[in-house]
């Protein structure tokens, strides 16, 4: 079932829903890099690092925010195999998504205190997508399968086990490196500055995805369990 999931994560990109929900959180990740470098590159006055550090603290709140969301919507796409013109409405879990997304923003952080931790957490943020959005599914989905069609028909998720999460880990974190080792070999374009960022741009952009598609697996796992 695991290789199902793998090519599924990868397939369910093309429905309509999966794609902008994934191309919007994209951007907003882009957003916030861009607006935290901005911020803490100021060096007028030793006070100028007080609005990147504000920002990282806000950016916090608004990350766990944005993947509660994230995974919310994409939760009837998946597991119960919903169109775009029949879904439900998602505001009874709205709240749940939330607080699962600043619960799994908080163990992260936690996790970031650990010396080595902190620093290869920060140049993967594919990495803490799947791990902050793997935490909100396991919080979120049991409620939604339960109060769902599913949940009626007496279907409940069966979720990876801890050997198989490893492994969904594993995929994530291979995938970061291919980015990391690609982008050590593909020079960004010499010359006007727009360039540059717009080779920045893209590197962040698929590095994000390096933690998209692997939580896209995951979450067809437990869809693929439920007969759906």
């Amino acid at each position: 079932m695991f290789w199902q999931s793998f090519i599924d994560g990868w397939t369910s990109l093309a429905q309509p829903r999966v794609f902008i929900a994934t191309l919007v959180l994209i951007v907003l990740y882009l957003g916030y890099s861009h607006t935290l470098r901005k911020t803490t590159s100021l060096k007028e006055s030793e006070g100028a690092a007080a609005p990147g550090c504000l920002l990282q603290v806000l950016a916090t709140l608004i990350e766990g925010f944005a993947i509660g969301i994230y995974v919310l919507i994409l939760l009837p796409v998946l597991l119960e195999k919903m169109s775009s013109s029949n879904l439900p409405d998602l505001q009874s879990f709205a709240l749940l998504a939330i607080r699962a997304g600043i619960i799994a923003t908080l163990v992260l952080t936690l996790l970031s205190f650990l010396p080595y931790l902190r620093s290869f957490m920060a140049r993967r943020p594919g990495l803490q997508i799947f791990l902050m959005g793997m935490t909100v599914f396991r919080l979120v989905a049991p409620l939604y399968v339960e109060r769902s069609a599913l949940g009626a028909l007496g279907v409940r998720p069966e979720f990876p086990g801890f050997g198989l999460s490893l492994l969904y880990l594993a995929v994530a974190l291979l995938f970061s490196e291919i980015v990391f080792w690609l982008s050590q070999w593909v020079p960004p374009k010499l010359g006007a500055a727009p360039a540059s960022i717009s080779h920045q741009a893209t590197l962040s952009g698929i590095d994000i995805l390096t933690g998209i598609i692997p939580l896209l697996m995951y979450i067809q796992y437990v869809g693929n369990s439920m007969g759906r």
